[in-house]
C-alpha cells in the first residue's frame, strides 16, 4: 500500500522511478493522517476493498492535488466500508487546504454533506444543475430514473425510496 500511496507523486500507475527516502517520508505521513498506517506494509492485492479504496484516495492526496474526481468510490464496498470511505471524503473536503471534490455516483446516500452542488445526467444530457437543495429532488430523480421516486433527509444526508 505505501508504494501504491507513493507512486501518486510520480502520476503513474506502479512505481516506474525509485521514491526517495522524503517520498516515502511523504507517503507515510498522508497514510498516518488518514488512520491507513495498520496496512501501508501490506501488499495491495491483500487488503480489503474498503482498504483499497482508502489507499487510492491517500495516493490522490499526497500530491497535494486542486482537484480530485471520485468516480463511483464506494463500488463494492459493504455498508460499513462504504461509510468508511464516504467518513474520509467528509473529513477530506471539510479541511481548509482540501482539494475542490467532484464525485460521481449513482446514489444519492453517497452524497456527503461536504458537497454543495449537484449536476444530474439523464440519456447522457444535463438534467439539472446547481445548488444540492434546490436539484436535489424526488421530482429530478424521478424523472432522471424513470420511477417514481421520494427524497429523504436525515443528518445532512439523502435516501431516495420507491413510491
Amino acid at each position: 500500500a505505501l508504494d501504491v500511496v507513493a507512486s501518486g507523486l510520480f502520476a503513474s500507475i506502479g512505481l516506474w522511478d525509485f521514491p526517495s527516502d522524503n517520498d516515502y517520508a511523504r507517503s507515510r505521513s498522508v497514510l498516518e493522517e488518514w488512520g491507513c498506517m495498520e496496512f501501508a506494509e501490506r501488499k495491495y492485492q491483500f487488503l480489503s476493498q474498503g482498504e483499497k479504496q482508502k489507499t487510492l484516495i491517500c495516493r490522490a492526496l499526497v500530491s497535494n492535488p486542486a482537484l480530485m474526481i471520485l468516480d463511483e468510490p464506494c463500488v463494492g464496498l459493504d455498508i460499513r466500508a462504504r461509510e468508511h470511505v464516504l467518513s474520509m471524503i467528509e473529513e477530506v473536503g471539510r479541511k481548509p487546504e482540501a482539494p475542490t471534490l467532484l464525485l460521481v455516483t449513482h446514489h444519492v446516500e453517497e452524497i456527503m454533506p461536504v458537497f454543495t452542488h449537484v449536476l444530474m445526467l439523464k440519456d447522457g444530457a444535463i438534467h439539472a444543475a446547481g445548488p444540492k437543495h434546490t436539484v436535489l429532488t424526488g421530482e429530478n430523480l424521478s424523472t432522471a430514473f424513470d420511477l417514481a421516486l421520494a427524497l429523504e433527509k436525515k443528518n445532512g444526508r439523502y435516501s431516495a425510496v420507491v413510491e
